[in-house]
Order: C-alpha cells, then structure tokens, then sequence
C-alpha cells in the first residue's frame, strides 16, 4: 500500500493528466493527493475515473491558487474529518489488513508571514483524533539550512518554528530516498533555488503500525516540485531467517548454567582453537532444543497469560493462583525486554527497566534501515530481485577483496627503515599469561554483534570458569605452532550504510563480524603490540596510538587552513584532501608481510600476524541471508581488534614516501610561522590530508607518490572525490594546473571534514548546524511518550550530551548554539501534552548541578564547553613535545609561556577556543614549588589555599621577585624572609608546602584532581563550582560542604530509578501540587480534593488523611520515625525523615512514596 503526494500546479491539460496516470499506474497508490490543481473540484473529480480510483474529496480555494484534491482506492475506508484549503484530514481504515489510521494531507501556507497560522493548525489537530497520524505533503518550509540550497541562507526563526511545530505535535520526519530536493525553481546560476518542502512526518504510533514505512522522492519533467512517494509496508519482502544466535533472555532461567557446562563437557574441547569450535556448535545446539521447550515464542506466550490472568481476574479466582500468574507474566515481559534488548543495539541502556516498547520499536527500525530493497548497477539500471542483488553481493565483495597480481610490494620497501628493537621483539613473544588472556576477553563489550557462531562474549564471560582452562590452553597453543584452524577465523560482513540513502553496494561499508574465539587471540596481540607504537609510527598519525589524540592532528589541521586562507604569504599553498576507496579492504598482505620484516619484526611475530590475516573465510550476510562462503587474497577486517593497527604501518608507507619526496625532490611542507614545524601531511587512521606549495611541480610529485604508493599497497585514490583548498588569491590558472594534474574536480572542502564544521570565516550560529540536527534527531527518536525520567535521564546524560563532545573540544561554540542545544534538552525532559509544552517545574541551571548538591548532574552546555577546551590548553602546557603543541607554541607564544602571553585578535577559530579553556586554567592551576626558580612570587598561582593561589598582601618594596629567593640552599623555608613579606595565613600556608634539598624542576598542578591532572570532569565541576550560591538556594541541605551525604540517602537507596526520581522532585520542591500550581498561575485553587486543606507535598505524601493512614500502617510493621515529630513542613520534609531511618526503611520509604 501507498500514498502520492504531488504538489503538480495544475491538472488543467492532457499531458498534466497523463503524468499523473503513468505514475498511479507504476506505483498503484492507494491514496493520491494533488496540491494546487488550479481547478475547480467538480472537473477534478472525473479525473477519478481515469486513475481508477473512486473517492474522491475536494477544497476549491479563493482566487488563482491552491485547491486541493484527494483520491482514494475503494478497498480504503476514508472518512473525511476537516477540510479547508490548507489541508484534508482523513481517517482511513483498511478492513483487509485490519489497521486504522490518520491522514492529514498538508499544502503549506506559501507567504512567510502567515505561515504560523498552517503551524497552529496542525497543534489544534493533534488533539482532535487518538489515531495513529501521518501528515504529508509540501508545507512550504524546510526543517534545516542544509535542506535549502541558494545563494541567500534561509531563515532560522521560520524553520525552528516549523521544528517547534513538530515536536508539540509529536511528529517525526520519515526521512527519504531519491533526489534531495523536492523543489527547483528552474533557474540557471546563482539565481538557482532547490529545497527539501514536500516530506511525509509521522507520531510514533503510526510509525509502529507501519514499521517498514519507506518515503521516495520521484522525479517529474514538468513540475517544479518532486512527487513523494510514502510506500506504507515496503517490508518484509526480502526478509530472511537469521542464523542461530545466543539469547540472553535465557539467562533468566537458573537452568542455564547447567546446561552448557554439561554440553561443554560432553563435547570435550581441548587441543587447539578447532576443537573448542566444534564444541560451540555442539552447546548451541543444545541450547536451541532446550529454547524451544522451555522459551518458545515469547510474544504469543505473553498474550496467552494476559487473558489467562483476565479470566481469573473475572472469575475472582483463588487470589493465590493470580499472584503466581501474575509473577509468571512478569518474568515474561522482562525476557521479552531483554530479547529486544539484544535486537536493538542499544548499548548505553540497562536491562531491567521495562523499555520493551523502545528496544522493539528500535529493533524493527534497525532491520528497516539496514534493509536493502534495490541496487543501482554500474549501467545505471536499477535492479530489486532478491536472488540478483545477492549475486551482485557475491561478486562485488569477491572482487573487493581479491588481489591486484600487478603489484609490486618490493617498490617501496627501501624507504622504510628498521624501528623496531631487540626488547621490543622479545617483549612481543613473551609467552602469554592467564590473566592476558582472560583481561583480553573481558575487554570485548559483551553484546557487541557476534560472529557465525552466534556467541557473544556476555557468553564466555558468565561462563568464564567452566571453559576458562580449556580455551586459555588453546589460546596458547595458537601461539605455539602458529596454526589457526579452519573455522575459527570465519566472518560474517554486515553491510552498513555510510550515506543516508545508499544506491549502490559502494555505498556500504563491510563490517566484518569475528567470533570472539578468534577476537581473544587477535586482543592479545593488540594488547602488546599497542604500548610499542608510539615509537615506531610516525608523529604525523594521530589514531589509535596512546598518547596521542585525534583531536591534535584536528587542530594542527584547522591551522594549517586558517594560514592558507589568511596570510598574506599563504597564498603558494594548497590542503589536498585525500579520498581513499575501501581502504582496509584492498591491504595487500605481500606489502603488509615484508613491511612488518622490513620495520624490524621478528618473523616470528610477523608469522602470528599473517596467519591471523589469511586464515580468514568470509560470508556476505545480505538481508539476513548468509551467502556462499569465499577465501579473500587482500584485505584486512573492520570489526577485528588487530586490523587498525595494522593498517597503521601500511599509512605510515605514505609518510615515508612524502618525507623522501621532501628530501630528494624538493617537495615543500607548509610552516605557519617561522620557528613552526613543516607540515607537509596529516593522517586520520585512513583519513589523509596533504599540505604542500601549489604548483605544477609540486603536484606533479604528489601525484607521483600517490601513484606508487597505490601500486604498492593496493590503496585506491579515488579523484572525484577528493578535494582540494587554494587560498583566495591563488592565481585561477595555477590552481586549474593542480587540479587537472591531480585529477581532481572539486575545489574547497565540504561544509564538514573530519566531523567537525571547516572554520572559514567567522563561526556563526550556521556552522554548527549539523550538531544541532543530530541532536535534534536523536532526542525525537526517542518518545518521551514511552520514558520515564529515569530513563530520560540516561538518555540526556549516555548520548544526547555526548554528540558535541568532539566538536566542542576543539571550538569555542558560539553561546547560542550552546544554548539551543540546551532548550532541545529541556523541552525533551519536561515533554509536550496535548501540542502544548509542559511546565518546567525546576530552573535548568539547578537540574544542572551534581547530584550531591541537589540536582541531576546534566551538563551546563557553556561550562562543559569551557572544560573541554581547557584540557587542550592544559595538553599544551604539560605535553609541550607533541606536535600539535610545537606549532601552537611557535605561532601564539614562541616565549614558551603560555600563562601570560598576549594573543592576537587575528587568531584561528581554534586558537580561540583554546584562550577560552586557558582562562579556566587559568582561575583553577597552581604551581607545586621544586627549586623555586620559575614560580614568579608575586604574579603566580604558588601558595597552596582557595584562588587564586597568589599573595594577600601586593608586592610593596619587596626585590626578591622568585620563590627561589625565599629558600636557602638546602631546600628550606627562609622563615624569617616569609615572615616579613607576607601575610601570617600566607605564611602558615607556605610552610605547608613540602620541599626538597633535591632542587627538582617546579611544575604546574591542578589541585581539583587528586592525581593533579586537570581532566574535563574536574574542570567541569571547578567552573560550576562558580556559580554554586546563585543556582541553590536551598545551601543548607545541599551545600557542597555537607550535601553529599545527605542526597546520598536517596541516590544511594535500594529502590528502582523512578522511586529516586519521585523522592527528588519532592525534595526539590518540583513536585506539581495544588499548591505549586496555584503559585505558578496555572491552577485555581490549593484545597485537596479529599480533605479541604491545602494540598503540598507534605499534605499530599505524609498528613492527609489517606496518606496518614498508610503511613499509620507501615509503622506498625517498620521503625518508621512518627510522622507527628516530623517539624519541617517544607519540601525537605522527606529528606529529614529519610536521615532518621535506617538503610532499609529508607529505601522502603521511596519505594511507597
């Protein structure tokens, strides 16, 4: 079944009609809906006949424009509900299929102006049917900036209204498939318009009784907008059964246990890595008999004791009988919480807290989107036969992973040199110990996706002391012989989408998943060989290597640009980004094997590699299906712990390369400023980007690098999309000359490059877009509808404030992003009802302070900002040998004191971002006193007591400017001196201060981290610190001083999260009573219902009368406190009566609230 949706502009000529007949006939929709017919609806309704569909409903408009008609197939029942020229609402029933919904087919008011009026319209309908609800159609605004293209930007309070308008009412965007822009004026040029206006949205009700729903945009010759296609059960068609998997709902049967020790034992594994192999398959074998007798199918089994317990219920049986029926079912639903659980990947949620509804709606949306329905071949014909697109599968990822027999992997082998030393090998083949192997597998996250033989690690891991003897035996026995038997090494390729609407088999990326057999082996290896290659990988990579962050080589990055675009000098200069295509997948393993010998390995070692990287057999698993099995001859594995550190050594080729090229043939590297580095390129794990002069010449020796690089390694460099960025006044014929020698077609980078917006310019509110929109998504994603704040509180802290983490810890983002993203947060956790927002019952500034000080620990977006970039500033003052640090510190403070230099307002965007850290640093460091003979006595922070660490008393007459001074030479306090400079309590707080006759260096500390290292979490709570006395007014229960122990009372108790929810927001005062309701204006009276007093939390939970009777009752089975001695009638009434409990009660106290 499905719904076109048209905007065509009239239907009045023939060849208007016969369009709109070739496409019913193609797609055979259920429903059409056609915006500005621009005719009377008596003409448009013969129309119906040539469509072939019967119902029909039309809206004439006032003067030339709009009308709007509706068609519909007769096996539909549709009954219209509200009708005007903006839109038609429907309610439609298919008998057949036994589904009711909602449809509201929208054509959106075009004048800016009064667009408001179609957005308060849509709020009104929310609230006028229960019904699941769809609306479509062109609403004449774009949700994003990304989705208008033209020279002239869109306007940002028109489309968050159209945002706004979508949350009250609940609605989320369908997202599509086809061509990106529904709407083109046509025009050639900069005078070119195109925007995303024409969409399908839809509440999550409908998005569960149609969970295979799929949105297309088509393509139309003679209309400016695009028609949409919503296919409403495009689904289960190529839908196969998946192989067999371990469940973890099966560990809710203490059975369990003993049934895998027994198939353990019976299939005696033991000998080497093959053996425990065959006896997983034979323990899963016996775990699928013993699941179909006692698990079954959960959803049939849950609805059978649902009505079993109804009929007891109204048969008033034994209630003994319906407890256990009751219980029964319990444990079934938490099984079948767990087994979506598993399904749905959510990997930053806890089992347990009934989330059924989300894990399986997130399940099913999974499958939808990882689902493949159609392939484009490279004829550009399109291809949606199952059985064709798995042998397309087939064939692609044989030849993907198939080797070059042009190479010559001998080419390059003489520019790399020898690193690895005698210790460094004998430190590799030290016999493995117990605890390695064991620390190995429990590294692996339990319910990461396990491979062909279904066991995820959760499984070893509960299991650890039965098979603990027998696999470590094994383990060991691979790094005895060298063998790894056939099978262990087996993979499954899982095809993800990299793009949000893939086309073609390019389009994914293989994610190989390894059985963790063979992950165990392969961890062992990453776990000694990763403390090692800091010294043998070259400086220019900044992934996967300890001690080295991403984040630097970003940074050394987004400098580099900004003196290309600014200089004046810059102006011979070009970053050339590189493109490589399926990078781990085309390694040759000749290259990777003599590379590995040629850096020093022992072939030993080299060997255990090899034999990990060839002994793979791969599976396609496409739809489901798991294809013919193949034997690659290149290629590493993504999703094996070894195969980015290896892929290392083969990107570490291209630094040596591009160094020779420097040395014997003159290629340049860019230098920021004179003392600076030269910079001639920069890798991301697989990611590339090179800096050198633009010119013919230079180009032509990068080109000629690349070239044998690739014809050593097997790496592709894919032109067209690489890119390319020349300074503003690079002359258009140099730049023409590069681009054509390189082959590249596009110049300037994209709007984002390495996930973070590339600073051109001023960084307004526009550049960070992209963040906002992933939040945004995330945050609808998930319904607060099916949340408690329990669980929304997991959500905003595990994953909604972790989406700017990286962006903000290299920019400064501007305070209104910070901001935005804030209010998304907040209307998330106070909701909407009935399309109006809900009362926020408490400042967000205070839910924004820790737990211990009376709030819920969510992060102040402006302060966490801050903290971030203050760990980059405190890198540069504790790691000055890196290499991001040598630039930075040869541009901005060449003097190497970073405290209290005086930047230039000229500066990068990043530069900038790291002053804003440095002025955290700068409130919060402290020098520890060595020597004494670089801590200036009275400008820096020294002495050890609050901020800011410098002397009371200002610096009078005083010469001795150097802590040094005040020391003899013993490395003792020269009381006598202290005594007369300073002030007593400064006196008494430097005699503290322990020294040494050793004269060890001074260093600067962080005395809000025990290790004396600032990290972002210490920063974070010293810049809230701040602001602590204006947030909390309530500093006598939950003053940092003496609040910890108190709020633990209720974080602390043995009751679920929703009970510590409850008993927070009473305490806190954000309980909504008649009496908060009245205060804030939204109520008419504060009298309870019940007793005619009036109605607080104290009234409400402890003194009416209802309320006192069950508390009657509790004390005479609990030591309860007497309620009667309880004083404190404010909202910390519950916190005094939890503080006169003991442990238990407390925590029984909560769970009755």
């Amino acid at each position: 079944m499905s719904h076109l949706v048209w905007n065509y502009r009239g239907v009045g000529n023939r060849r208007t009609v016969r369009e709109v007949r070739a496409l019913v006939k193609a797609h055979s929709p259920s429903l059409v809906f056609l915006a500005e017919t621009r005719q009377p609806s008596v003409k448009v309704e013969k129309m119906k006949w040539k469509l072939g569909l019967k119902g029909f409903c039309g809206v004439d408009s006032e003067g030339r424009g709009g009308d709007l008609a509706l068609f519909w197939d007769e096996s539909l029942h549709v009954t219209v509900l509200e009708s005007c020229k903006r839109y038609i609402d429907v309610a439609v029933v298919d008998n057949g299929a036994g589904k009711s919904w909602r449809s509201t087919f929208v054509y959106g008011e075009p004048r800016v102006e009064h667009r408001q009026r179609m957005w308060d319209h849509l709020v009104r309908l929310k609230g006028t049917s229960a019904l699941p609800w769809v609306v479509c159609g062109d609403f004449n605004e774009a949700l994003w900036q990304h989705e208008h293209l033209s020279r002239t930007s869109r306007g940002e309070s028109q489309m968050e209204a159209f945002r706004d308008t979508l949350m009250l009412c609940e609605l989320v965007d369908l997202g599509f498939s086809g061509v990106p822009y529904t709407f083109d004026n046509g025009q050639n040029g900069q005078g070119n318009v195109r925007v995303r206006l024409d969409r399908a949205c839809a509440c999550d009700d409908w998005r569960e009784l149609f969970p295979y729903v799929r949105v297309q945009h088509l393509v139309s010759p003679r209309s400016d907008h695009c028609p949409i296609l919503l296919y409403l059960d495009a689904s289960d068609d190529h839908r196969r059964r998946g192989s067999p998997k371990y469940e973890i709902m099966w560990e809710r049967d203490p059975k369990l246990p003993d049934i895998i020790s027994k198939a353990w034992a019976r299939s005696r594994p033991g000998g080497d890595l093959g053996n425990v192999s065959a006896s997983l398959k034979t323990v899963m074998a016996d775990l699928r008999t013993w699941s179909k007798e006692n698990f079954g199918q959960m959803e049939k089994q849950v609805a059978t004791l649902q009505k079993e317990l109804e009929n007891l219920q109204l048969n008033d049986a034994d209630r003994v009988l319906i407890r256990q029926k009751m219980q029964q079912l319990d444990e079934l639903l938490y099984r079948e919480e767990m087994m979506w659980l598993q399904r749905s990947r959510i990997v930053w949620l806890k089992e347990g807290d009934r989330n059924t509804k989300y894990f399986h709606r997130q399940a099913v949306w999974r499958v939808r989107r990882n689902n493949i329905r159609r392939l484009q071949k490279e004829d550009g014909s399109w291809c949606n036969s199952p059985s064709e697109m798995e042998r397309m599968a087939a064939s692609y990822f044989k030849e993907v992973y198939t080797k070059d027999p042009t190479l010559d992997p001998v080419a390059v082998l003489d520019v790399l040199e020898p690193k690895v030393s005698a210790d460094t090998n004998e430190h590799l083949l030290v016999p493995y110990s117990d605890t390695e192997i064991s620390d190995a597998l429990f590294q692996i996250r339990p319910l990461k996706a396990p491979g062909p033989d279904g066991f995820p690690s959760r499984f070893y891991q509960r299991n650890w002391s039965c098979m603990k003897e027998e696999i470590i035996k094994a383990v060991r026995q691979f790094f005895v012989t060298g063998h790894m038997p056939e099978g262990v090494n087996d993979t499954c390729i899982v095809l993800i989408p990299k793009v949000q609407h893939p086309s073609s088999l390019k389009d994914f990326w293989p994610i190989s998943l390894c059985n963790v057999i063979y992950k165990i082996v392969s961890k062992c290896m990453v776990n000694r060989l990763r403390p090692c290659l800091s010294e043998l990988i070259s400086e220019n990579q900044s992934a996967f290597i300890r001690g080295r962050l991403i984040s630097d080589n970003s940074i050394i990055a987004f400098e580099c640009i900004h003196h290309i675009q600014s200089s004046p000098g810059s102006t011979d200069f070009c970053a050339y980004k590189l493109d490589l295509s399926k990078a781990y997948d085309r390694v040759d393993w000749d290259y990777l094997e003599l590379a590995l010998l040629k850096w020093g390995f022992a072939p030993r070692w080299v060997a255990l590699v090899m034999e990990c990287v060839r002994s793979v057999r791969y599976s396609v698993k496409f739809n489901g299906r798991l294809l013919q099995q193949f034997s690659p001859t290149r290629g590493i594995q993504q999703g094996d712990p070894l195969s980015p550190f290896l892929f290392l050594f083969v990107a570490d080729s291209l630094s040596s390369l591009l160094h020779v090229a420097g040395q014997q043939r003159g290629l340049e590297a860019i230098k920021i400023c004179r003392r600076a580095p030269a910079i001639s390129h920069l890798l991301f794990a697989d990611d590339s980007l090179l800096f050198f002069r633009a010119s013919a010449e230079s180009a032509t020796i990068v080109k000629d690098v690349l070239n044998t690089y690739a014809s050593v390694t097997s790496q592709l460099i894919n032109p067209s999309k690489c890119s390319i960025l020349f300074a503003e006044s690079c002359s258009t014929q140099v730049a023409e000359d590069v681009k054509q020698i390189l082959g590249v077609t596009q110049q300037a980078f994209e709007p984002k490059y390495l996930g973070l917006p590339v600073p051109e310019g001023c960084m307004h509110k526009g550049r960070f877009e992209s963040l906002q929109s992933r939040l945004s998504k995330c945050l609808v994603d998930w319904s607060e509808r099916y949340s408690s704040f329990a669980s929304k509180e997991v959500l905003i802290k595990a994953v909604a404030q972790a989406i700017p983490v990286y962006v903000m810890s290299i920019f400064k983002l501007p305070l209104c992003v910070c901001d935005d993203l804030t209010k998304m947060m907040r209307q998330y956790w106070w909701g909407v009802e009935n399309g109006k927002k809900k009362m926020s019952w408490i400042v967000w500034e205070r839910m924004s302070l820790s737990k211990s000080q009376g709030g819920l620990g969510f992060r102040d977006m402006r302060a966490y900002n801050q903290s971030l970039l203050a760990k980059q500033a405190w890198r540069l003052l504790t790691v000055p040998d890196s290499l991001c640090a040598k630039l930075l510190r040869a541009k901005y403070f060449p003097n190497g004191n970073l405290v209290d230099t005086v930047f230039p307002a000229s500066s990068s965007a990043v530069w900038k971002g790291i002053e804003y850290g440095l002025e955290l640093v700068k409130q919060g460091m402290i020098w520890r006193v060595g020597n004494g003979a670089n801590i200036r006595v009275w400008r820096d922070p020294w002495i050890p007591r609050g901020p800011p660490f410098t002397p009371i008393l200002p610096k009078r007459n005083c010469r001795l400017n150097k802590v040094k001074d005040f020391l003899d030479g013993y490395g003792n306090w020269r009381i006598g001196l202290l005594q007369q400079y300073f002030c007593p309590a400064d006196v008494d707080s430097i005699m503290k201060i322990r020294t040494s006759p050793r004269q060890l260096d001074d260093f600067v500390s962080w005395p809000w981290d025990r290790s004396g290292n600032l990290t972002v979490k210490s920063a974070y709570l010293f810049a809230m610190s701040t602001c602590w006395d204006q947030i909390n007014p309530r500093a006598s229960l939950s003053a940092p001083s003496g609040g910890r122990p108190l709020w633990k009372l209720v974080w602390n108790a043995a009751a679920p999260p929703k009970m510590q929810h409850f008993a927070w927001q009473v305490i806190s005062g954000s309980l909504p009573t008649l009496a908060e309701k009245y205060r804030r204006h939204i109520g008419t009276t504060v009298v309870c219902a019940l007793c005619g007093r009036e109605e607080t939390s104290f009234h409400a939970l402890l003194v009416c009368p209802n309320a006192a009777s069950l508390w009657d009752s509790m004390q005479r089975s609990w030591p309860l406190p007497n309620r009667t001695d309880i004083v404190c009638t404010g909202p910390e009434w519950l916190l005094h009566l939890l503080m006169e409990s003991q442990e238990l009660i407390r925590s029984r106290i909560i769970m009755v609230l």
